[in-house]
């Protein structure tokens, strides 16, 4: 195997990763939300980074996008979900760990979304 860096334009590019033209691609990602995962990589048609395609969890998303309940949303994610970890579409190799520092002075803990919001900090008085 040969690894050939590329530019980021190019990488990700219809020559790249979004034209489906990798065999293998390593990249970091990150979301708000289970469904910008889902729908980018898993929903039928929307990029060809996986050929994975599943009519019932293009269902399942599409309901999700369209509700405003939010239990029944979050009960309709962690079924995608099963089905997602059923079919393994993908193979994540890598979990990045976050690890903060903070002065002992300084309140604050971090959020599942890895965004630092200074706002969310408080000072010991």
């Amino acid at each position: 195997m040969e690894l050939v860096p590329q530019e980021y334009p190019i990488y990700w590019g219809r020559d790249g990763v979004n034209g489906g033209k990798l065999p293998f691609y390593y990249a970091g990602r990150s979301a708000y939300d289970a469904d910008t995962f889902y729908d980018q990589y898993f929903h039928t048609g929307v990029t060809k980074r996986t050929g994975y395609s599943n009519p019932e969890l293009d269902k399942l998303i599409e309901e999700e996008q369209q509700t405003g309940d939010h239990k029944k949303r979050v009960g309709i994610l962690q079924q995608a979900g099963r089905i997602v970890m059923e079919d393994a579409p993908v193979v994540p190799l890598y979990t990045l760990a976050e690890i903060y520092g903070l002065a002992r002075n300084i309140i604050w803990q971090g959020n599942p979304n890895n965004e630092i919001i200074v706002a969310d900090m408080k000072i010991k008085g």
